[in-house]
């Protein structure tokens, strides 16, 4: 199992839902322009002259990467009333650390350099039950916050104009030495990493080693370190996860 306190990687990708989210507002409340009136056809005489066509919405107007967290805060912020939420989008760079926690998830690695602020409070807990030892409900509680916010964004909505914030990501990607730029295939695949986690059913059996413990299901110790992470939070959370990232998934690339 990884060691105690880590941060989940999944962290990473719940900002997803946050500036998904955040495109999907500011399309609808900077970028619209609210249509012009039209006459009411009843008062109209044949010597009126055409109603004006109604203006279409114009495309989002992604701010610069260097200037992109202040519009993301004050956008984000009206996505959910969690007072947790605000904690959340505190961190300067926040597009540049989604993007490096979703590229250290797709390989397999911690992101923990780049959300530990996110780091859940208590430590990881066991107890005995009928001999055994057992993962502690309570270590699980201690995500329930996290899944909380995660829960209240409308990630649906956002998702729908995810890709009108894309350049943002695909250029911060390009920072990390990754010359195609094309954030997309690491972001489905740090999904499909988590997607694949087992999640057991009931008490969760352990053993001890000297600095950490092993889980005693072979499906569950066999997991990737990342999907080890999703395990942490516990069945209930990591269901609540992985349905929320099914949605974003599908989102992305359907069928």
């Amino acid at each position: 199992m990884a060691r105690q306190g880590m941060s989940p990687p999944v962290i990473g990708l719940i900002i997803l839902g946050i500036l998904a989210c955040s495109a999907f507002v500011y399309y609808q409340i900077i970028g619209g322009i609210k249509p012009t009136a039209t006459p009411d056809p009843v008062a109209q005489t044949p010597a009126d002259p055409p109603p004006e066509p109604r203006p279409t919405r114009p495309a989002i107007e992604v701010p610069p990467l260097d200037a992109s967290d202040e519009v993301i805060r004050s956008l984000a912020e009206t996505l959910s009333d969690h007072p947790q939420l605000a904690a959340w989008l505190a961190p300067e760079d926040l597009v540049r650390k989604f993007v490096a926690a979703v590229v250290n998830v797709a390989n397999d690695e911690t992101p923990r350099p780049h959300v530990g602020y996110l780091k859940p409070a208590g430590s990881f807990k066991v107890t005995e039950s009928q001999g055994r030892l057992i993962i502690d409900p309570q270590s699980y509680a201690r995500y329930d916050r996290v899944i909380a916010v995660f829960s209240s964004l409308d990630t649906a909505a956002g998702l729908r104009l995810y890709r009108g914030m894309k350049p943002l990501f695909d250029q911060a990607y390009s920072e990390l030495g990754y010359p195609a730029g094309d954030f997309e295939p690491a972001l489905l695949s740090a999904i499909d990493q988590l997607l694949e986690a087992p999640i057991p059913t009931g008490e969760v059996e352990v053993k001890k080693r000297v600095m950490n413990y092993r889980y005693v299901d072979p499906q569950l110790e066999n997991a990737s370190p990342v999907q080890k992470h999703l395990l942490r939070m516990g069945p209930a959370n990591a269901r609540e996860v992985k349905k929320k990232l099914q949605l974003i998934r599908t989102a992305l690339a359907p069928g």
